[in-house]
């Protein structure tokens, strides 16, 4: 009986460590994939300088904003609360004009066009100032299944969203089976079996695609209206595919640009690359974070400033020590503002003393007013 007893208490202390071994099996990996514009207002069809067509909407559609035709805006259907990533992108040459990487964003729901932000880029046109990348990321989560891009510059757009990576290229014969099923209960009797079926398949990923096309002239008209619904939500996602590391690696590598650009130029906070370092987002986190140990303190500073933005929890340390003991003031003062984004006891603590001992005037009242934000948010969530 005792040794039933030990068999079942070993058997209980292992089934934590099997869960969390089936847990870690369901983490799916990621992946960024392209998508095209559904609706555009330029011309049906556009041309480049050379020569070549390109559809306004759809694969393969022209990708530039107020020329030749291009119109002013493009609308992108997506999946809502999955992060997308903007790349505007400008020429610099003789001849050049796509130079304004400034436009709004909408997003529309159900008819409602609701504008969520302005990202206010660089503005030259024809020839860059020397150093300055020629292109910008912003990121950002819909909330949504559609927004608009409506351009007031003119410049180059690719839009990305992130999705899980699917586990092959062509569905298993399981899989067809299963998606066959689910296609012929949206010409069942039953309404909830009809709506539960079109769910399903609508979270499937865009290998379904071919299955569903295949059966989308089907004699029912409501099946025709489902499957077309089905396939406008996962058509989205069918472009060419981009990888976590290489989405990364982009966003390192426009940190650096940016970096370097502010330390030349020696940019002040309220500049266009300073204020818009943080919209590269989450994948921006690191390189700024190894930023921040330029030579550079103006560098130094937009990093500090830009991690204050993106409010992720590992900067906390390293804004913390550029506050303490970084030789440059006006660096201790972006600290103790980007600091002034997070609450714990070590930022507060951090705060105190930079408020009271700080040889600089001007990082004693910043440090002073980050205490202030983060008292204010506190009582507004209570």
């Amino acid at each position: 009986m005792r040794i039933i007893s030990i068999l079942a208490l070993l058997l209980a202390m292992c089934l934590p460590v099997v869960a969390q071994e089936e847990v870690e099996k369901e983490v799916k990996e990621k992946e960024w994939v392209r998508v095209w514009p559904c609706e555009a207002d330029g011309a049906k069809s556009v041309s480049d300088a050379g020569g070549n067509a390109f559809p306004s909407t759809g694969e393969n559609a022209c990708i530039w904003f107020n020329w030749g035709g291009a119109g002013t805006w493009k609308r992108f259907k997506v999946k809502k609360d999955r992060p997308i990533i903007i790349k505007a992108q400008g020429d610099s040459g003789p001849g050049a004009c796509l130079g304004r990487l400034d436009f709004k964003l909408f997003e529309i729901d159900d008819g409602k066009r609701t504008e969520k932000f302005e990202f206010d880029g660089p503005t030259w046109s024809g020839v860059a100032p020397d150093g300055e990348p020629k292109y910008r990321l912003i990121y950002f989560v819909p909330e949504a299944g559609k927004f608009e891009i409506l351009c007031t510059g003119g410049f180059y757009v690719r839009v990305y969203q992130e999705r899980d990576k699917p586990k092959s290229s062509e569905l298993s014969d399981d899989e067809k089976s299963n998606v066959k099923e689910l296609i012929k209960k949206l010409a069942c009797d039953n309404w909830r079996e009809r709506e539960e079926a079109q769910k399903k398949l609508m979270k499937m990923d865009e290998r379904v695609l071919p299955l569903l096309k295949k059966h989308s002239d089907s004699p029912e008209i409501e099946v025709r209206i489902r499957l077309k619904k089905i396939i406008e939500a996962l058509t989205p996602m069918t472009g060419e595919a981009v990888s976590v590391e290489a989405m990364k690696r982009e966003a390192a590598e426009m940190v650096e640009k940016m970096g370097k650009y502010i330390a030349t130029k020696k940019l002040a906070r309220d500049s266009e690359p300073s204020k818009n370092l943080s919209l590269i987002g989450p994948y921006a986190v690191e390189p700024l974070e190894k930023l921040c140990d330029d030579e550079s303190a103006h560098a130094r500073a937009a990093a500090a400033q830009a991690l204050g933005g993106l409010k992720a929890e590992s900067s906390v340390k390293i804004l913390a020590g550029l506050l303490k003991s970084d030789t440059d003031w006006l660096v201790r003062c972006r600290a103790a503002t980007a600091m002034g984004n997070f609450d714990s006891e070590e930022v507060v603590k951090a705060l105190k003393e930079a408020s009271e001992n700080d040889k600089d005037e001007e990082v004693c009242a910043a440090a002073a007013e980050a205490l202030k934000a983060i008292e204010k948010r506190k009582s507004e969530e209570k």
